[in-house]
């Protein structure tokens, strides 16, 4: 059942793009066979072929080195780079944000997500009345918070593990200062604390004086 719903998400996606983008350009020829797991190139090649069929600003919220398909070969941060400008703007002009990670499209994984990204890329970029550049610092303001939130987290669980190796060091050195009190008990059959010689001494009187009764009754 859940995979049928999922097949049904897919499709309804895959069936907009094609009443929503393919309108807009030639190439890519938009397939359901792509579409239903959409490799990164094709991804791009669809993002390329917006901008150019618009009047989205590309260079504004991509690099000129974005803009070209073989930067992303066999780089895999580049790609996530790329998506994540993409997600950023897409997202900044929806009160639901579509969810769909980075890493999860560079996989290959929750395809119905990307196609929904592509077509929210799509109806933008098409809107002439939209203030495309505003959108665009604000995308990237909240890309900027996110990455520094998450430097923040990385700080903080680093510091966390720091702690924990601290205190492990000051227990493991509590632990063997406890053993060398305990080994400051008797050196050799002697002690080296005064309270503690007194009360060794005091008990091996004791066990000499009871040998001596136990003689004396014994013979």
């Amino acid at each position: 059942m859940a995979s049928n719903a999922t097949d049904n998400v897919l499709n309804s996606a895959i069936d907009e793009a094609m009443r929503v983008l393919q309108p807009m350009f030639a190439r890519p020829k938009l397939r359901s066979r792509l579409l239903s797991k959409p490799p990164f190139r094709f991804i791009h090649d669809i993002a390329m072929a917006i901008i150019q069929a618009t009047k989205f600003p590309a260079s504004i919220l991509f690099t000129d080195v974005e803009l070209e398909s073989s930067t992303f070969k066999n780089n895999k941060e580049a790609k996530i780079a790329f998506l994540e400008k993409l997600i950023a703007f897409v997202n900044a002009s929806r009160e639901m944000p579509i969810e769909v990670e980075s890493r999860h499209i560079v996989a290959g994984a929750k395809p119905a997500s990307t196609v929904k990204l592509l077509i929210a890329f799509g109806e933008l970029a098409a809107q002439d009345d939209m203030d495309h550049s505003s959108l665009i610092q604000l995308a990237t303001r909240s890309e900027n918070i996110v990455k520094e939130e998450a430097k923040i987290d990385d700080t903080k669980s680093e510091e966390t593990r720091d702690d924990f190796a601290e205190s492990k060091v000051s227990a493991d050195d509590n632990d063997e200062e406890t053993k060398d009190n305990d080994r400051a008990v008797t050196v050799g059959g002697e002690c080296n604390s005064n309270s503690e010689c007194s009360m060794v001494h005091s008990i091996d009187r004791i066990i000499q004086c009871a040998s001596i009764i136990e003689s004396l009754f014994t013979e």
